[in-house]
């Protein structure tokens, strides 16, 4: 159904398809219960494609949410736009959906709106509809929503904190070389972690390269039974593009605002963000499993 759904106009399911009977009444909730939700998060959504959402505060009683699914091609499937907002002593979350076109799923005056559940530290249950933070103690470190389909199936978005991650650490304006000090600390942890992802994607595709030739598997094996390493060299050889691509980007924005106070403090954040999206991706491509197989790392977070 996901795949099917992502190639349509008009999807068969929405990610809620309609506001849960209510059992009772909504508990007494802020909108500052809900402050921890605030941000930029991406991350895995239907289909295992990719997705987005982000969260601001659009007034005291008020978070204003975009949500974007994408397909696995990286074209918009479809979006959301969203509130939470106070109402009658709770909260309540009101969505509409729109296609790639933006024409609306609902009616121009309609939408879905789901009464507030229940509620606890880092987590809300909107109806069907449930957001959890992977760490209570660091919100920042994931977001897990769930949907509960009319059909009874359940849907999961996967989703990670991707504009606040490191800046939270280190970010003591009056402390320059303790904030240079800081970031050039996390980018250690940062190279460190992808150097360990890398190196478990090559050792597991030069597992699978021998294996495939150990068997002959191919429909035309090497005579000498020698491995085919290409796929080894393509990771290793686009390790060495994404390097000269981070060091070009990140030297130019260092470029850019060397007259100001922190430009090492800029081209740091640049490289950790790069990395860190850099190690996502041979995750996502080498280390990821499926629904069958299980992970050979686990999804890698932000360095803490």
């Amino acid at each position: 159904m996901a795949a099917g759904f992502l190639g349509a106009s008009a999807p068969p399911v929405l990610r809620s398809t309609s506001a849960p009977e209510r059992e009772a009444p909504p508990p007494p909730a802020t909108i500052a219960q809900m402050n921890w939700l605030i941000g930029t998060w991406s991350g895995t959504g239907i289909g295992d494609a990719p997705a987005h959402e982000n969260w601001l505060r659009g007034s005291d009683s008020t978070l204003v949410g975009t949500f974007v699914q994408q397909t696995a091609d990286g074209d918009i499937a479809f979006t959301e736009h969203m509130y939470i907002t106070e109402q009658d002593d709770s909260l309540v979350l009101k969505l509409k959906h729109f296609n790639s076109d933006l024409t609306g799923w609902e009616e121009k005056a309609e939408m879905l709106t789901f009464p507030l559940s229940w509620i606890d530290q880092c987590v809300a249950k909107f109806g069907g509809v449930t957001f959890r933070c992977i760490a209570m103690d660091n919100p920042s470190l994931g977001l897990m929503i769930t949907v509960k389909m009319k059909e009874g199936d359940e849907l999961g978005f996967r989703l990670r904190r991707t504009d606040m991650a490191v800046a939270a650490q280190c970010a003591d304006p009056w402390d320059i070389s303790g904030q240079e000090a800081c970031y050039a600390d996390v980018l250690r942890q940062a190279d460190a972690q992808k150097a360990r992802y890398l190196a478990a994607a090559i050792e597991n595709q030069t597992w699978v390269a021998n294996t495939i030739a150990e068997r002959r598997y191919l429909k035309e094996p090497d005579p000498l039974d020698r491995p085919d390493l290409s796929v080894v060299e393509g990771i290793a050889a686009s390790e060495a593009a994404f390097t000269a691509y981070r060091d070009a980007e990140c030297g130019a924005v260092f470029a850019k605002v060397k007259g100001a106070a922190t430009p090492l403090s800029k081209s740091l954040t640049c490289a950790i963000r790069l990395t860190e999206d850099r190690t996502y991706i041979i995750w996502r491509n080498w280390l990821a499993g499926t629904e069958v197989i299980p992970s050979i790392l686990p999804e890698p977070q932000p360095v803490p």
